[in-house]
């Protein structure tokens, strides 16, 4: 099934629904191809009640926000694709989005499941606990630690809270959070990376550039790949904070096998390349292997709809 849901004053596609046969429990699912909503009917409503899901997100209160989601990712030189995205879209108050990106560490089955349940974990309890992003991320690492999974990831969340004007975005380790504000791509978050922290003592203790020793140079492009912060090791002082002002944004999440090989001008020019959300994540994570790039490489871009 298939349906459509148009905004009255514009004649904008808001949502898009489809029902398949089953998730990754075996159950019916019901999708929304544009925002990234999603629910699981549970037995014995089977198909019959996954498509009543469909059709009450399509009658979704016109009032509450949208945002309409692209991802994309691609495997790269891997075995594994170990990057996870996830969304959440609240249907029940009409209150909470949330989006997480994770990227498993490692090329290995165990990463890969680290990433999803992390991701997947993360989404919810901002929506089900009412947590900021932080406090999500936490959660996530109980989870991990729960399922005694063998991996570990590292992870970019972002929650819009209907009290808070601004998105708010909690991470670990080296996935990446942007804001495409006034036709510029500003970076929100800093990569918890042996690079990034040499990099902040070299500019606390060295005043001129050119006095810094030179075999500096030649250690940072291994240390930008050793992360100092992850999700299974998380605490409340090792995780990044930050947020934006509002939410009239363009945000994107991406794993290091876009930003890394993938130049700043690049990726902003990409990020504006369309108004088609999906068809801009797809440009941004084939950049990275398109830019030399083996590891994973995995763009999530979220879209307000203004007005909606």
């Amino acid at each position: 099934m298939t349906s459509v849901i148009r905004a009255d004053h514009t004649g904008r596609v808001l949502h898009k629904v489809s029902t398949h046969r089953s998730g990754p429990d075996g159950h019916p699912i019901a999708i929304c191809s544009l925002c990234g909503w999603s629910e699981t009917a549970d037995p014995p409503g089977g198909r019959a009640e996954a498509r009543a899901l469909a059709r009450q997100h399509l009658n979704r209160p016109p009032e509450w926000p949208v945002f309409h989601r692209g991802l994309a990712s691609f495997i790269g030189g891997r075995r594994t694709n170990a990057d996870y995205a996830a969304v959440f879209v609240d249907d029940v108050f009409g209150d909470t989005a949330a989006w997480a990106l994770a990227d498993g560490i490692g090329d290995r089955p165990g990463a890969a499941e680290a990433a999803r349940v992390a991701a997947t974990t993360a989404v919810r309890a901002a929506f089900g606990h009412r947590l900021d992003p932080a406090d999500a991320l936490l959660t996530a690492r109980d989870e991990i630690l729960r399922h005694d999974i063998d991996g570990d990831t590292v992870m970019v969340v972002a929650v819009a809270h209907e009290q808070h004007e601004g998105y708010e975005l909690a991470w670990v380790g080296d996935c990446r959070g942007y804001e495409s504000r006034d036709g510029h791509l500003r970076q929100l978050t800093t990569d918890h990376t042996r690079a990034e922290e040499t990099r902040a003592w070299l500019r606390e203790n060295y005043d001129d550039p050119d006095s810094v020793p030179g075999w500096y140079a030649h250690r940072l492009p291994s240390w930008e790949h050793i992360v100092t912060s992850s999700v299974a090791t998380a605490t409340a002082d090792t995780i990044g904070r930050t947020s934006t002002p509002d939410r009239e944004t363009r945000l994107l999440l991406t794993s290091d096998g876009v930003h890394k090989p993938v130049p700043h001008d690049v990726l902003a020019q990409l990020v504006t390349s369309t108004d088609n959300v999906e068809t801009a994540a797809h440009r941004i994570a084939l950049a990275g292997p398109r830019h030399g790039g083996t590891d994973n490489s995995t763009a999530l871009l979220i879209d307000p709809v203004q007005g909606s």
